[in-house]
């Protein structure tokens, strides 16, 4: 047995509650951003929307990419990480699906890869949009 935990409960598990319950909503406080959690549509339900006050955003940047047509677009990428427990003072959401969505700012981004634990949930996040001011195919960049 760990000292204060109990049988079976490793190091990380104890530092993942603690942080869960004591550190992360100061953090989310201080750094947290506005985002909208964006459930999407089903069979049963319409599309419903969940505010989360205090996202921890990071900005992983943007870069050019290219189709098999030569448009040219450009994907931007974030991480987000949010509570897992609908009921946290700042929000949060369980059991994300990759039909889901973020807004952020007043932009979609879509999600790539969900990471998960106990306490809190991080994604990577991307948004696509043309480079092309003028008439596609007309003008690169």
């Amino acid at each position: 047995m760990d000292a204060g935990g109990s049988v079976g409960e490793t190091v990380m598990d104890r530092f993942a509650d603690l942080y869960g319950g004591a550190a992360r909503p100061l953090l989310e406080e201080q750094f947290g951003r506005v985002a909208i959690f964006i459930r999407a549509a089903t069979d049963e339900a319409k599309e419903t929307r969940i505010s989360l006050t205090h996202a921890i955003i990071t900005d992983l940047g943007s870069q050019v990419q290219e189709k098999p047509d030569g448009t040219q677009f450009l994907e931007s990428t974030l991480e987000i990480d949010i509570s897992t427990d609908p009921d946290a003072q700042f929000g949060g959401v369980e059991n994300v699906g990759f039909q889901d969505a973020f807004e952020i700012d007043g932009e979609r981004w879509e999600i790539l890869n969900p990471t998960g634990g106990d306490h809190l949930a991080g994604f990577r996040l991307v948004r696509r949009s043309a480079i092309e001011v003028s008439r596609p195919g007309m003008r690169r960049v």
